[in-house]
């Protein structure tokens, strides 16, 4: 991704990380319609996907009862924004998510690997990963893959909304 890219405050945009930049590659196609971006910050990964010929619609992960249903292609939600949330306004985010994307769409999600950080071993990560998984296939999504950042401390997920 180009720093070239003007953010719409005319300040430098924070650049995505190199993990976030990869999988914003991988899920070009999806990440090209319709994007709904959750967050405090006013829209870090905005400007790249706009920059794929996104429309992206910024919003607080606990703001999203007003938005229609199967209204996004896809939803990035980075920076362990959900992962802030007390336990049931999470669900509630995870519910609302679930009803905003279309059938199929991308949701890419980060999360604290507290078991790995605390642990830092390949068996205890798998099992937050296995975690994860188990907490998606609930909230309606399927996990299609997982990506280790910042030497275990985190996760970006990649998950489908179950069609």
């Amino acid at each position: 991704m180009s720093a070239a890219i003007p953010s719409p405050s005319g300040k430098p945009p924070t650049q995505p990380s190199p993990v976030e930049g990869m999988l914003i590659g991988r899920y070009r196609e999806e990440l090209s319609g319709r994007v709904l971006e959750l967050g405090a910050a006013p829209g870090r990964l905005a400007v790249y996907l706009r920059a794929l010929r996104a429309e992206v619609t910024l919003r607080a992960p606990d703001a999203l009862e007003d938005l229609p249903a199967e209204e996004f292609d896809a939803a990035v939600a980075t920076g362990g924004v959900l992962d802030q949330l007390p336990l049931g306004e999470r669900r509630a985010a995870m519910a609302e998510l679930g009803r905003v994307l279309l059938p199929g769409a991308v949701l890419i999600k980060s999360c604290p690997d507290h078991a790995a950080r605390r642990h830092q071993a390949v068996a205890s990560s798998r099992l937050s990963r296995d975690a994860q998984d188990r907490r998606l296939t609930e909230m309606g999504f399927e996990l299609v893959e997982s990506v280790e950042v910042s030497a275990g401390a985190e996760l970006l997920l990649v998950a489908r909304r179950d069609r």
